[in-house]
């Protein structure tokens, strides 16, 4: 039931701005493609995370898991921000949208 709310209060808030004029179509359908190609390599690692321990074993040893944890999400970071590149996103691009 979250994420269903969260997709409705996504929806009406695109509808709203779209109403009001404050996104270009083209490029922000552009810009959204873009990050979407990127979330597919991000995704498939942190999916392959989850499978390739059995992090319930790894109770009894916390720093590891913890370790193993930071190495998963930094590595998915790296991935990420990689794949940004890939698709032509500039971190300047990237955060003069985030403002």
């Amino acid at each position: 039931s979250i994420g269903v709310g969260a997709c409705l209060n996504a929806a009406l808030l695109w509808v709203g701005l779209h109403r009001r004029g404050a996104l270009p179509s083209c490029a922000w359908f552009k810009y959204l493609g873009q990050l979407l190609l990127a979330l597919i390599p991000f995704s498939a690692l942190l999916f392959y995370a989850s499978t390739a321990h059995n992090w319930i074993a790894l109770q009894d040893t916390p720093w590891l898991r913890i370790g193993l944890l930071a190495s998963w999400l930094a590595a998915a970071a790296v991935i990420y921000f990689g794949a940004l590149g890939l698709v032509g996103i500039r971190w300047q691009k990237f955060l003069r949208h985030a403002k």
